[in-house]
């Protein structure tokens, strides 16, 4: 009888290319297995990691130039309907979008194609429908420019320009997606680190916004919100990390596009500097569960109780310094949700895999 979920240590290390960030997964050369693309924001390339499946993957890793500089955020779709993985990055350093065009072997088209981000120092980007017309569209934060902007995706792998634009508060850093208010229709939670702001914009499906948006305050310096259904009810909740005030803040939605703030609303304890979260259920109790990246510490895992609360929050090392952003997926192929994290500093990966005892 299994009663003890753990991720054994040492992690197991893989190199990347230079100053690692941000991170997606996805089967990219179509074996069944889970693969790793990750930007190396010194390199200006985007890193392929194959999987293996026993959760190992092939070194080197494959590069790809993003076709700007300061790659930073990434998204995996398949923009352009050929049934391959594409990518979209976010090229901060030049301000632009790169959209690299998958083949079916893990490899990509180059030079990859590239669109002005319209505003300055895109960050964060993510894909969602936003115009009901089941074309994937990009939804991007110019930080430098406080506003987020809409790119509708035309579904051979190009995006209307113009895009349209909506303000934030300052410093806009990250974005998730989900039906807030439960209309059918997207919407959009940002967090500005610059004015300790969550806000949330409701889609009216056409791919616009309502101009006003909701605005809920946070800790300090929130870096990055994720949205998951934490107390079962069948709404969207939505966690903060407050890079600030090393914490994390739960808002619990309540189905017609307002959150009230969780009892309790903050969590601090092995949380220093929080640049990632990965939400899943890790302990296989239906219960969605919280892997946290600590920029300057190490992984905390919080374990949920079902009522949009959390304990048994435990620690785990990456192995590694400045860590960047953490998946949580099933990559040895067990039926048990892995970890991976980037470690900048170390120009590497770190994967942590799930054990019962």
């Amino acid at each position: 009888m299994y009663s003890t979920y753990d991720f054994p240590q040492p992690p197991n290390l893989y190199t990347t290319g230079s100053a690692p960030i941000g991170m997606v997964s996805a089967d990219f050369n179509q074996d069944g297995h889970l693969d790793l693309a990750i930007s190396d924001y010194g390199a200006a390339t985007i890193s392929i990691l194959l999987g293996i499946g026993n959760g190992s993957f092939q070194q080197p890793e494959i590069g790809f130039a993003s076709n700007g500089n300061d790659p930073y955020w990434l998204v995996a779709h398949d923009f352009n309907r050929d049934l391959h993985v594409d990518l979209a990055v976010c090229n901060e350093g030049s301000g632009t979008i790169a959209i690299l065009l998958g083949f079916s072997n893990g490899s990509f088209q180059l030079p990859a194609t590239t669109f002005s981000s319209e505003r300055n120092v895109p960050s964060s980007i993510i894909a969602a429908d936003v115009n009901n017309d089941t074309n994937a569209d990009l939804i991007v934060t110019n930080t430098g420019s406080d506003m987020i902007t809409i790119f509708l995706g035309i579904g051979n792998g190009t995006f209307q320009v113009s895009g349209i634009s909506y303000t934030t508060g300052l410093y806009p850093s990250s974005l998730t997606s989900g039906d807030f208010n439960t209309d059918g229709n997207i919407d959009l939670a940002v967090v500005s680190r610059g004015s300790n702001q969550l806000l949330i914009f409701l889609g009216i499906g056409n791919g616009t916004f309502q101009a006003n948006p909701s605005s809920y305050t946070t800790d300090s310096t929130p870096y990055v919100v994720r949205t998951a259904d934490f107390n079962d009810d069948s709404k969207l909740d939505i966690v903060v990390g407050n890079f600030g005030s090393n914490s994390i803040s739960i808002f619990i939605g309540t189905g017609v596009g307002t959150f009230i703030t969780s009892s309790p609303a903050t969590y601090t304890t092995y949380i220093s500097e929080p640049i990632d979260i990965a939400i899943q259920d890790l302990n296989d109790d239906s219960i969605m569960d919280l892997a946290i990246s600590n920029q300057n510490a190490n992984i905390c895992v919080y374990f949920g109780y079902g009522n949009a609360t959390f304990g048994g929050a435990t620690s785990y090392s990456s192995a590694g310094q400045i860590l960047k952003a953490i998946i949580a997926a099933d990559f040895n192929e067990d039926g048990e949700y892995d970890l991976a994290i980037l470690n900048q500093q170390n120009n590497n990966l770190a994967i942590l895999l799930a054990q019962w005892s």
